[in-house]
């Protein structure tokens, strides 16, 4: 094994190493989360303008970067603007998400999963409650968190967001409760780590400017 080649295995070992450790932050201010996440894409909902519902059998709600999973037996799913009145939160402007996980943990699990086409280190979406007290069970890397301050009877909304030194592709929304749980989401922002290969291929790219580097330095010193 050349020079070259061991730099290049070695990077690969570090970049594989590097995944399996997770340390998660959480933050409750999108701007403080932005600025531990770096550059990210933010899905917004606004191209969206069909607003039928999944149906009761459960389904697979579908955007550009990330697939929503939902189970049997829930209420209302889709995307909405609030325009009827009925899932209407003053926290959350123009079109959102609807989601539902009405049954707790304990009886019927109920889940919205959030499943990424690649994997990110970094998710954000700004919560409304819109029913009773609105999500409290998120799940991300194996970890539960809590969302608050959602609170009894009002429509209430908060910022949730994390940053993982470990990617992960699945945010798992659960009821840990006996409440409804219909709740909006909305500016789901994320941050996409780059292809494995690509990764290698800065990496080789880089060892292969140094190695010609040091070469043409051998060969002038001569």
């Amino acid at each position: 094994m050349n020079r070259t080649t061991a730099l290049i295995a070695a990077a690969a070992a570090i970049f594989t190493a590097s995944r399996t450790n997770a340390a998660l932050t959480i933050y409750t201010d999108r701007t403080a989360w932005a600025a531990a996440a770096g550059p990210h894409q933010t899905e917004t909902f606004e191209s969206f303008t069909d607003f039928t519902e999944l149906p009761q059998i459960g389904g697979t709600f579908v955007t550009p970067a990330f697939d929503i999973v939902v189970d049997a037996n829930h209420g209302r799913i889709g995307v909405d603007n609030g325009a009827d009145g009925v899932y209407e939160t003053p926290y959350l402007t123009g079109a959102y998400f609807v989601g539902d996980v009405h049954s707790p943990e304990w009886s019927r699990p109920h889940f919205n999963t959030l499943v990424f086409h690649q994997p990110i280190t970094a998710f954000a979406a700004n919560f409304g409650a819109l029913d009773d007290r609105g999500i409290d069970d998120v799940r991300v890397a194996g970890e539960s968190f809590r969302i608050s301050p959602f609170g009894p009877g009002g429509y209430l909304s908060n910022f949730f967001g994390v940053v993982s030194t470990t990617p992960f592709s699945e945010v798992d929304i659960r009821n840990a409760n006996d409440k409804l749980e219909r709740y909006g989401m909305d500016d789901v922002s994320y941050v996409t780590v780059p292809e494995p290969s690509a990764v290698l291929l800065a990496v080789a790219s880089t060892v292969a400017v140094v190695a010609r580097r040091k070469s043409w330095a051998s060969r002038s010193g001569r």
